[in-house]
C-alpha cells in the first residue's frame, strides 16, 4: 500500500494546480482538478443526449477523470503559450505518465489507465473524441462563467472557433457548441470589445447567425 499512497500523493496533485482559466470568483482560478470534474459532469449528460454515436459513459467518464493526468508533474500549459516546454508537451507527458502510474501497485488498473489514457491522446475512437470535444468547449464555459476582467488578450482569438472541428461529432455536440459560441459572442459584446476577435471569426459568427440582433 506503500507506493499506493505514494501514487495517491502525486496525483492530488491537480487538485493545487492552478489553470489559465479563472472561476466565477474572479480572486480565484480553476485547478486541472475541478476542470477535470466539470467535464465529467459534462460527459455524463452529454452522452443521453447523443444522437447518432454510440459512447460508452463509464469509459468516456474515466478517460474525462485521467485526461491531465500527466499534468501533476508537468504542470497545466496553456493552449496559447509560446514555449519551449509548449513544444516538448508531448514527449514529456509521456514520460510523466509511465512515472506516475508506476506506483500504481495493481497491474490491471495501470494497465486499464495507460491505455485510456494513450486512446485519449490519439483521439480516434467514439469516447476519445466526445471527451476531446468536451475539454475544449469546458474551457469556453469557463471563461463565459468568469468575470470579462480576468481574460488577458491572448484569450479573445481562441474565444469562438478554435478546434472547432470537434464538436462535428454530433448533432447533439454541434448544437451545444453553437449555442455556446451564442452566448460567447454576446458576452464579449456586452462586456468587451468584439474587434479583440479574429475577424474572420466575426465574420463567420455572423453568416451562421445573422438573424441575431447583437452590437
Amino acid at each position: 500500500m506503500q507506493n499506493f499512497f505514494k501514487f495517491l500523493k502525486n496525483v492530488e496533485k491537480l487538485k493545487q494546480e492552478v489553470r489559465h482559466s479563472w472561476t466565477g470568483n474572479k480572486n480565484r482560478q480553476e485547478s486541472v482538478a475541478e476542470h477535470s470534474w466539470l467535464m465529467s459532469l459534462m460527459v455524463i449528460i452529454f452522452v443521453s443526449k447523443l444522437k447518432s454515436k454510440k459512447v460508452d459513459t463509464l469509459k468516456a467518464l474515466k478517460m474525462a477523470i485521467i485526461h491531465d493526468l500527466a499534468e501533476a508533474l508537468t504542470g497545466d500549459i496553456p493552449a496559447q503559450e509560446i514555449s519551449k516546454r509548449k513544444e516538448d508537451k508531448t514527449k514529456n507527458e509521456i514520460k510523466a505518465i509511465k512515472k506516475i502510474l508506476k506506483d500504481l501497485p495493481f497491474k490491471d488498473v495501470r494497465r486499464e489507465l495507460r491505455n485510456l489514457w494513450e486512446e485519449y491522446e490519439k483521439g480516434e475512437s467514439n469516447e476519445s473524441k466526445l471527451v476531446r470535444m468536451i475539454d475544449k468547449t469546458e474551457v469556453l464555459v469557463q471563461h463565459n462563467i468568469s468575470d470579462i476582467s480576468t481574460w488577458d488578450e491572448t484569450d479573445y482569438p481562441l474565444a469562438l472557433y478554435a478546434k472547432d472541428y470537434l464538436s462535428d461529432f454530433d448533432d447533439f455536440t454541434r448544437a451545444f457548441k453553437d449555442a455556446l459560441d451564442i452566448w460567447t459572442f454576446t458576452k464579449i459584446s456586452k462586456e468587451s470589445d468584439i474587434n479583440k476577435l479574429k475577424k474572420e471569426d466575426v465574420k463567420k459568427f455572423r453568416r451562421k447567425n445573422n438573424k441575431l440582433k447583437i452590437a
